[in-house]
């Protein structure tokens, strides 16, 4: 064995516990992982999974010289502090600790079920800004666990408890009575701990969600928390939480603790009494002394379903919680028909009276909006904050429904569309940009199958080619969750490359200069003369004039309505010239009319430029 495996097991091995512990969560031979760790055996490629999901590492990290590997020393806890969270294990109750716990036993669900809930906790994600929707994923996590697990084996045993009740009864009728009321007792026990801990562990499960969520967001926003001297105060309000979960958890692990104990007593209990009536019933020569051990045996089976059930109770609430979590989830979700294939589109965007807003109960924050970009035509929307640009952008490529009117792309409602074939014509820049762990070549490619000739055209249209290739692995550089390795400029760059990628039909930018610098806007004006060369029909939202100048249409949006919509020449002097935009309020005529058309404005009213910010 290499001598730099078996130093890394046992670097990671320090402070976990002993190997038998260890080896119950990791679900291995002890006496082998012992061997491992002496240097005498190799691993096999199952177990070398199982080792490198516990302690959060690669294999290729393990083959690395002791002390090298980063990696290694950020995995090694603290001595009593639990294995890093990547090890699937149990919720440890109390406060012991997590990987002194029994091991579970993990059954992978089918790719299908896996599938079904990732795409639905995305659809969730977009189409409704403040769901939960990640817990979806978790919960899929618990339902397969304890599907997969021992507890389940207490419900597949019930229904022989009938069974063996009935041939105690055949052996005798005062042996049947026993097993029959220690059933009973045992049953009435199990219902006593659901009631006793079901309100309390309800209650827990969601102060931890709510934790966790906590959690996941002060990570994200770390800088922030560091930057503004933010870490105690988000600290003590995740621990809050926390020790809310804790403390109802605790509270429902003591009461479910002594009915347990009272279970063992009453389980004792029963086993002296049949052993002793089957010894009285024995002697007065009713029965042998075989049929006697046998209805102890016979009464154990019984119970046993019931035992197992008992101890298992916490595993089966939150798989219950979890399966009422996905219920709900997959029943707010839309229900979607497979849609016709249609012929690839060509890029005409035809916007028939649409009103909309963010999903849940928020008022609309476009109202009646109708116009219509050809392709090969670049149409700017300006307009104050909160005016609904971005709910307008969202709407557009189908991210946000419209409550009202139609979004017709090449005369075909967007929901009569394949999603994923319509996104391959569709590119989209956020005002939000929000790029993938992964390299640059896949964040452009959308994560499809690398097309190096498709990936270097749509870096060069976005003028981000020379940028990547000054980067230190070029097109492979890894960029890690979110781009962090990026400037905001160039995160916006690589962003627009991957809305060009493959040559779409229809663009919609939404701020797409908002951290680029002169030489960024410069590429991205050129991108914008590309595209329309190209045929694309471009909608961009931008507050800044010099992108205005490259745009064919202009449209003034306030108030969720249309002010003004018309050519460049015919709008852009107005702009320049801080004409007034005639309020929705007191519009007469607020519909707008179609991108072709002639624009509407009062000279007396205010600038929309004059707010930098967008909605």
């Amino acid at each position: 064995m290499p001598t730099n495996l078996q130093g890394n097991l046992r670097h990671l091995s320090r402070g976990r516990g002993t190997a038998a512990e260890i080896c119950r969560v990791m679900d291995i031979n002890r006496l082998q992982y012992k061997r491992h760790l002496n240097g005498k055996t190799l691993p096999s490629p199952r177990t070398m999974r199982k080792i490198c999901d516990y302690y959060g590492v690669t294999e290729a990290e393990l083959a690395k010289p002791p002390g090298q590997s980063s990696e290694l020393v950020r995995q090694r806890p603290e001595p009593g502090l639990p294995p890093p969270s990547r090890c699937r294990r149990e919720t440890c109750r109390g406060s012991q600790p997590a990987h002194r716990l029994q091991p579970k036993r993990y059954r992978q669900t089918s790719a299908e079920q896996a599938a079904g809930v990732s795409a639905a906790t995305v659809s969730m994600d977009a189409s409704q800004p403040n769901s939960t929707s990640t817990q979806a994923i978790r919960d899929k996590d618990v339902v397969r666990d304890f599907i997969g697990g021992n507890a389940i084996m207490a419900f597949c045993d019930a229904p022989w408890v009938p069974v063996f009740v009935t041939v105690c009864f055949i052996m005798h009728t005062y042996l049947g009575l026993v097993a029959l009321s220690g059933a009973i007792i045992i049953f009435s026990l199990a219902l006593l701990n659901e009631l006793t801990t079901r309100r309390l562990l309800a209650k827990g499960n969601r102060a931890s969600i709510i934790a966790s969520q906590n959690a996941q967001t002060s990570l994200r926003n770390c800088e922030v928390i560091n930057a503004l001297g933010m870490r105690t105060n988000i600290q003590q309000r995740w621990d809050k939480k926390h020790l809310e979960a804790l403390g109802w958890q605790g509270k429902a692990g003591d009461r479910a603790g002594g009915i347990v104990a009272v279970q063992k007593f009453v389980r004792m209990g029963l086993q002296v009494a049949i052993l002793g009536v089957g010894a009285y019933l024995s002697i007065l020569g009713e029965i042998t002394p075989g049929i006697m051990i046998a209805a102890s045996i016979m009464m154990g089976r019984a119970l046993a379903p019931v035992e197992q059930s008992i101890g298992g109770w916490k595993a089966f609430v939150a798989m219950r919680e979890a399966t009422k979590r996905l219920r709900t989830m997959f029943g707010t979700l839309p229900e979607r028909t497979e849609p016709m294939d249609l012929p690839d589109p060509v890029g005409n965007l035809v916007i028939e009276n649409v009103t909309a807003g963010p999903p849940g109960p928020w008022k609309p924050t476009i109202k009646g909006l109708t116009f219509s970009v050809d392709p090969g035509t670049v149409l700017a929307i300006v307009g104050p904050s909160a005016a609904g640009k971005s709910t307008l952008a969202r709407v557009i490529v189908g991210v946000w429904p419209a409550a009202s009117g139609h979004v017709r792309i090449d005369g075909s409602d967007i929901d009569h569309w394949d999603r994923e074939k319509l996104g391959r014509f569709i590119g989209y820049v956020p005002q939000d940009i929000e790029l993938f762990s992964g390299t640059i070549a896949e964040n452009i490619a959308r994560f499809a199958q690398i097309d190096e000739k498709k990936v270097i055209a749509a870096a060069q249209l976005a003028g981000v080619h020379e940028i990547i290739q000054g980067l230190p692995q070029g097109y492979d550089t890894e960029i890690g969750d979110g781009g962090q390795v990026l400037s905001g400029g160039q995160r916006q760059r690589v962003a627009l490359a991957r809305a060009v990628y493959g040559n779409p039909v229809l663009v919609v930018m939404d701020e797409p200069n908002a951290h680029l610098d002169t030489a960024g806007e410069e590429a991205l004006t050129a991108a914008m003369n590309k595209m329309r060369e190209a045929g694309m029909a471009v909608i961009v939202i931008t507050h800044k004039p010099n992108l205005l100048t490259t745009a064919d249409q202009i449209m003034i949006l306030m108030e969720g309505q249309s002010q003004g919509i018309g050519p460049r020449e015919q709008m852009l002097p107005q702009l320049m010239g801080r004409p007034k935009v005639v309020p929705a309020s007191s519009a007469q005529h607020p519909q707008s009319a179609p991108a072709s058309g002639n624009g509407h404005t009062d000279p007396d009213a205010q600038d929309p430029l004059t707010d930098r910010s967008s909605p």
